[in-house]
């Protein structure tokens, strides 16, 4: 007597037009890369200004925008 298969069972192409978005967006959401794709624009065109000293030798301290502190 053959064993009854449940309909769930049987994968068909449905089944894997469904799977594959739902495995890239897991992965995607895995590695991050919605902010690598979705964040805000490139940075490179920013110059970072580095801590240093003023005129008088005081330490002079930036905020990561780049105004002093």
């Amino acid at each position: 007597m053959p064993v009854p298969v449940d309909p769930i069972l049987n994968a068909g192409w449905e089944t894997i037009l469904y799977a594959i978005p739902c495995v890239l967006l897991g992965i995607a959401v895995v590695f991050r890369l919605d902010t690598l794709f979705l964040g805000p624009g490139s940075r490179a065109g920013k110059a970072r200004a580095f801590p240093g000293s003023d005129d008088n030798g005081q330490p002079v301290l930036r905020d990561p925008g780049g105004r002093p502190f």
